[in-house]
């Protein structure tokens, strides 16, 4: 069975590229042209990387068609962080050309990666579960939600299924809080925590996300959406604690007097990826302990 997965030089695609290859599947990676192969991607597995814009429906279509692909995990987007975005060519009309070329080619499975983000800010409720209000406050929350509403149109003649991240760490990404606290760690110098800490969020390791996803590929039922974090709710002031005493000495935890970006609460509730999928992620620790450990090498 081979399988495609676009975004494969981001953080979550070359974690799910290496695990997937190391249990012996074939495995196709688009990544954006601009963007290097990455030191996460497996150089002896059976990878392919192709670099491909998924805004090009004719180019998808052909390595749809060539690599006669099964499986597909579409995980490339512009994110919010993206130096002049085209949300809605790559985010909306990239996912339509994937999901056209799918269908069109018989491709027995389409894994839509979508994000907390298209929930409302702040949350109405806690925990957040798949039935809570949709009313992203960006443009790429509204943009990934779009892509959800397309695969669930898909849903009739294929089967699709929608996982929706928390907040993603992990090697292969400078541009989230926990890179900044680990690098601020490591080097020894105090962690900048902004607003007063009391913000929180579902702070995940990429390598249970990426289980998250196969287990989604395996178990997940053709229509839905299913919440992928850890289910704890982690104050960034906590996380920031948590992370400094990982090195020895402990680094200082201090406020930098920036105000916090969404200083408001979040959790995921994942209890139907827990029933359904068999999904059981590591604890926050653990994620982190491994994480440092990654980022000495």
């Amino acid at each position: 069975m081979t399988i495609l997965i676009t975004g494969a030089s981001g953080l979550i695609g070359s974690h799910l590229c290496k695990k997937l290859a190391y249990m012996g599947y074939p495995v196709v990676g688009i990544i954006n042209k601009n963007k290097p192969r990455i030191s996460m991607l497996p150089a002896q597995e059976p990878v392919e990387l192709i670099s491909c814009d998924i805004r090009d429906a004719h180019y998808v279509n052909a390595i749809v068609r060539r690599y006669e692909i099964e499986t597909v995990f579409h995980l490339a987007a512009h994110l919010p962080s993206t130096t002049n975005p085209d949300f809605i060519k790559v985010n909306v009309l990239g996912t339509s050309n994937l999901l056209d070329a799918c269908y069109r080619y018989k491709v027995r499975n389409f894994i839509y990666a979508s994000s907390m983000s298209v929930y409302s800010a702040p949350p109405v409720r806690l925990p957040v579960d798949e039935e809570h209000p949709t009313r992203p406050d960006d443009d790429y929350g509204r943009t990934k939600l779009i892509g959800e509403l397309l695969c669930e149109c898909y849903s009739r003649v294929m089967r699709t299924v929608v996982i929706r991240f928390s907040s993603v760490f992990g090697l292969g990404d400078k541009s989230r809080v926990a890179y900044h606290f680990m690098q601020s760690a490591l080097s020894g110098q105090t962690i900048q925590v902004d607003g007063d800490g009391s913000q929180s969020s579902d702070f995940i390791y990429v390598g249970d996300v990426a289980q998250g996803a196969i287990l989604a590929m395996r178990k997940g039922r053709s229509g839905e959406v299913y919440n992928i974090g850890s289910g704890r709710e982690t104050s960034v002031l906590e996380l920031a604690n948590l992370i400094a005493g990982l090195v020895s000495p402990p680094v200082e935890v201090g406020l930098s007097g920036k105000p916090a970006t969404r200083p408001f609460q979040f959790v995921a509730d994942i209890g139907k990826a827990r029933k359904e999928l068999g999904y059981s992620p590591n604890s926050l620790v653990d994620g982190l302990k491994k994480y440092r450990e990654e980022m000495e090498l």
